[in-house]
């Protein structure tokens, strides 16, 4: 059985995701939504540390935390050029 994990943004998540235009909006909801499925299969752990990832997402470099004990993925920087 797989387990979808919850999302949750950071509040400057949140704003840079205001600041894209609606249609790599759309490819970067998308893409996080294929990440809350098994957020370990894409990106990179960052510091060595497993759980807190990078990823590019729509163009946009996306840093999440993944909390399996929870079942979250806390997104909490996106970067992007809109």
């Amino acid at each position: 059985m797989s387990r979808r994990y919850r999302l949750q943004y950071s509040n400057e998540a949140r704003d840079a995701l205001r600041k894209m235009s609606s249609p790599r909006r759309r490819r970067f909801e998308a893409a996080v939504a294929e990440i809350a499925v098994d957020p370990y299969a894409h990106g990179q752990a960052l510091g060595g540390n497993r759980d807190r990832r990078q990823a590019t997402l729509a163009g946009a470099i996306t840093v999440y935390w993944v909390s399996t004990g929870v079942l979250t993925v806390s997104v909490v920087t996106v970067i992007h050029s809109d």
